[in-house]
């Protein structure tokens, strides 16, 4: 993690994409020739901003988040299964 505070959507993005990139290199160093990498249920929760998408219909928020994570695990040229959390699961 990182030793400060990260502010702003592009550099929590950055620091993400670092973040899975360290993990894919700690991959590389198993074994003489490393081992394949995928990361296991990445995804957001709907429920964010106190579940207001569910009265208002906005789902802007959910949509950028997923698309935050998205491009950290493209800019790390990771692959991922996606955790989906519906948005009617209420726990």
């Amino acid at each position: 993690f990182p030793p400060h505070p990260v502010f702003g959507s592009k550099n929590v993005v950055i620091e993400w994409s670092r973040q899975l990139t360290e993990l894919r290199e700690c991959a590389k160093k198993i074994g003489k020739k490393g081992v394949p990498t995928i990361i296991g249920e990445i995804g957001i929760p709907y429920d964010l901003n106190e579940k207001e998408a569910f009265t208002n219909g906005d789902w802007s928020v959910q949509v950028s988040a997923m698309e935050s994570v998205m491009q950290a695990l493209d800019m790390s040229l990771l692959s991922a299964t996606l955790w989906n959390y519906t948005p009617d699961n209420t726990n």
